[in-house]
């Protein structure tokens, strides 16, 4: 877990996120596969606080992640549900 959560840290950087903050780590289903969630907050760099979750995981040591985040105020709780059943209804076909 601790590489794709330096992983995912990197990758926040990159969009200018500030006081990155890893809330916890847990075994998530990423639709009918064993994966994993990571809830998170950040700040823009105007300073508006952000919340979100990235749920994943690895098939065939390829990583498979979504993740989702809006502001803490309004945003995040409005679209929560409708991410979470998105990323429960992934599907892998070979």
């Amino acid at each position: 877990f601790l590489e794709i959560q330096d992983f995912m840290i990197a990758s926040f950087k990159r969009i200018n996120a500030q006081d990155i903050e890893i809330q916890q780590m847990t075994p998530a289903k990423f639709g009918k596969k064993d994966g994993f969630r990571i809830d998170y907050k950040f700040k823009t760099e105007d300073g508006i606080g952000k919340t979100g979750f990235l749920v994943g995981t690895i098939v065939e040591e390829e990583l498979h992640a979504i993740t989702y985040f809006g502001t803490d105020i309004h945003y995040f709780d409005l679209n929560k549900a409708d991410a979470e059943k998105i990323i429960q209804s992934i599907s892998f076909e070979k």
